[in-house]
This record gives structure tokens, sequence and C-alpha cells, in this order.
């Protein structure tokens, strides 16, 4: 891609070895480009890249074109790309899909219509209708991945409720099927204590096997995930221990409700019941 002078310091996009281009990086010049650290990684790594000279464009019988500079990464094409980017300066050629970037000291979208006077002052056909501000684009550009987490973050809390509700259910289910059986255990001398960890048990058997379960389709989903996922993998050890853990406490809970209420039971009413 092109770029000015001064196009890295506007976007602060911090120079870590070398140069940035220069007015002397003309089209009469010798070719010179500034890399990414991760093009850099990617086909000299362990090695230095300043002074090294490529082919542009395959054209063997054109001037090598010579790396001035190494500057940080970054992810023009979205998230879900490489920083791998290789500029050559505006200065060589002009081009038909420029952008400009305008560092202000103030609001962004305030500065717009003097930007936009002053362009039309020089060349008044040139078109700025789609000016905005970086974080405007920014915000657009991260319109779909948001959308997707919003959908997928719905549906995982209703899962999470109908999840907690089944649980809820089949043990107070359970508790009323075992109402005189809780009764007699009591009048035989089981503690309440017993009566609660022997629900909470049967309850959170199930949900660790649950678990077992999910971890596995999310382990073999991890493809389909991938995509969808920007600074962390879909394997990631703490994420999916935080969310196991999310979805125990939660069966916890559950539990307990239906326990308590079987703690409650006087025994002589629940023998007594038909």
């Amino acid at each position: 891609m092109t770029a000015s002078a001064d196009y890295f310091p506007a976007l602060g996009i911090r120079l870590l070895d070398g140069r940035l281009f220069t007015p002397i990086d003309t089209a009469t010049a010798s070719p010179v480009a500034i890399v990414s650290r991760s093009w850099a990684t990617q086909f000299y790594p362990g090695a230095p890249v300043v002074g090294r000279a490529l082919v542009s464009g395959g054209c063997t019988s054109c001037p090598l074109t010579r790396i001035v500079g190494v500057v940080e990464d970054v992810k023009y094409q979205g998230l879900g790309q490489t920083g791998v980017a290789v500029y050559v300066p505006v200065t060589e050629g002009w081009r038909q899909d420029l952008h400009l970037f305008v560092r202000t000291r103030g609001a962004p979208d305030d500065a717009i219509p003097a930007i936009r006077a002053a362009i039309h002052s020089v060349e008044p056909a040139t078109p700025l209708d789609d000016a905005m501000s970086l974080q405007d684009g920014l915000y657009a550009s991260l319109a779909q991945p948001r959308n997707w987490t919003t959908l997928i973050g719905g549906f995982a809390v209703v899962a999470l409720a109908l999840a907690a509700v089944g649980i809820f259910g089949m043990l107070s289910y359970t508790v009323n099927e075992r109402r005189r059986e809780i009764g007699v255990r009591m009048a035989l001398g089981a503690r309440q204590d017993e009566l609660v960890r022997m629900i909470i048990g049967r309850g959170m058997r199930h949900a660790a096997i649950g678990g077992v379960i999910g971890l596995g389709v999310a382990l073999l989903a991890t493809r389909k995930l991938a995509s969808t996922l920007y600074g962390v993998s879909a394997t990631d050890p703490a994420t999916l221990a935080g969310v196991t853990l999310l979805l125990l406490s939660v069966a916890l809970v559950a539990c307990w409700l239906p326990a308590r209420r079987a703690a409650a039971i006087e025994p002589v009413e629940a023998i007594r019941a038909d």
C-alpha cells in the first residue's frame, strides 16, 4: 500500500527500525519500502531486514526495492487478518484510491467541514462524501462481528437459563416424588445437612456429565468458532475453565433451592401423606 512520510505519525504507528519515508523518495530515486513487523518475522525470522533488496511486483528487470524501515503491525483488513504489510511512498507514483488521514487536536467530526473546504479549494471535483472519524470507521468495520457476538451471546444466556430451569425442575420433581422417603430418613435420624448434600450431589452429577459433554462438543466445534474469535483461541484453557465454572455455579444454585425444600420437610407429615 502507498503511504506518505506523515502517514505513520498521524496514525501513531511506531517505527521499530530504520527510517520513515522522506521527500527524496520520489519516482526518480531508487525504489524503497517499509515493512511491518509481521512481514519481517515471516520472511526473515531472527534476521535484520533493513537494507535488504526485493523484486517489486515480480518484475525481475525493474530496479530492486530496498527496505528502509520496519513499523508496528496494523490490521487493515479486519481483526481476523494478520499484520503483514508492505508500504511504498506515495511520492513514487500517485494512485486513484488514496485515503487522507488527518490528526486533529479537537473532536474529529468538527474538523471534517474545514478539511473538506480546504481540499475543495485546491481541487473542487474531489469527492469527500465518505469522510468520517477513524473511530466511526472502526465501529462500522466491527458491525458484523459485534452483531454475531450479540446474537450468540443471547443464545448462550437463554441456554444457560433453560439449563438452570431444567435442573431446578428435575430436582423439585424428584424431591416431591421422594417426599415420603425423605420423611422416613429424617424420622430415622438423618440430618438436614445430609439430605441437602444428597440432593445437591444428585443434581451436580448430572451437571458434571453435561459439562463434560459440552466441553467435548466445544472442542469439536473449534474450527467453526475460530473465525469469530479475536485475540483468543477457540481452545483457550482459561476461557473454557471459566465457562465451565460458571455453568457449575448456576447448576449449584439450581440444586440448592430444591435441597432446602427437602430439608424443610416435616417427617410426620411426609409419612402420613398419600
